[in-house]
């Protein structure tokens, strides 16, 4: 990667970052951890910040457009300068493929943030349905809302759906979520399938069920084939278009 060095290819809203940790869960799945730093040419639109769902662009430091990347971020924005990412690895693809080479101390270019998947301000139910690495947003939703705003008063439920253990993500941070707030319930379910449409019927089941309990507030992100079976589910089990917010990876 490296850092857009460059004062005439950068442009607003690029910040420079260190990797600081890093971890495999598999060969699927890795995870960063990376600490802000100052770019040479300063932060002319202010400190970096972000509201819980949003991604942002990891840039090649040529900064050609080819390899840009979004991603969204898992952290909430209580814990910045820290940010963390969440690299679903897509065999031959353009660019997850080089994520496994990342070490520590590596420092790259990203711009952002961008999205309008964030939380809205409401007295419902929450409830978050992903597929691989479109729980990403969804835990940075969480733990904004139960570790930082420490809310007690809205239910909150996640129905986690991947396509094989190695693309769990989070997974045992959802575990110590659900664990240590009685408001959170996590439903992980493996599909044993790579067709992000083909859901199994207990995560249909699970779905449609808290969907049409307690009027919640619905966040579904993932490939296109999932948003569209999953959205399926939720209208016909009764929540407004309005209540449904989608993210779509493709």
């Amino acid at each position: 990667m490296g850092v857009l060095a460059d004062p005439a290819k950068r442009k607003g809203n690029m910040y420079d970052a260190e990797i600081i940790d890093r971890r495999a869960w598999s060969e699927h799945a890795h995870w960063f951890r990376m600490r802000l730093i100052d770019s040479p040419a300063g932060a002319p639109d202010g400190p970096f910040t972000f509201i819980p769902g949003q991604w942002l662009y990891l840039i090649d430091s040529h900064g050609f457009r080819a390899d840009q990347r979004a991603f969204s971020l898992g952290t909430s924005p209580a814990d910045l300068p820290e940010l963390e990412l969440a690299v679903e690895i897509v065999p031959g693809g353009l660019f997850s493929p080089r994520v496994p080479t990342w070490q520590v101390g590596d420092r790259f270019t990203l711009r952002g943030p961008f999205g309008t998947f964030q939380l809205r301000e409401s007295e419902a139910a929450w409830l978050g349905g992903a597929l691989n690495s479109g729980v990403v947003p969804l835990v940075s939703m969480l733990r904004d809302r139960l570790e930082v705003a420490a809310d007690m008063e809205r239910r909150y439920e996640l129905l986690f759906a991947y396509s094989s253990p190695d693309h769990c993500m989070y997974g045992e941070t959802l575990e110590a979520l659900a664990a240590s707030h009685q408001n959170f319930t996590y439903r992980p379910v493996v599909t044993g399938s790579t067709d992000p449409a083909a859901l199994p019927g207990s995560f249909g089941q699970g779905l449609m069920g808290a969907a049409a309990s307690g009027n919640p507030q619905v966040y579904l992100a993932g490939l296109g084939g999932f948003i569209d079976t999953a959205s399926a589910v939720v209208l016909g089990a009764g929540v407004p278009k309005e209540r449904l917010m989608v993210e779509r990876y493709d």
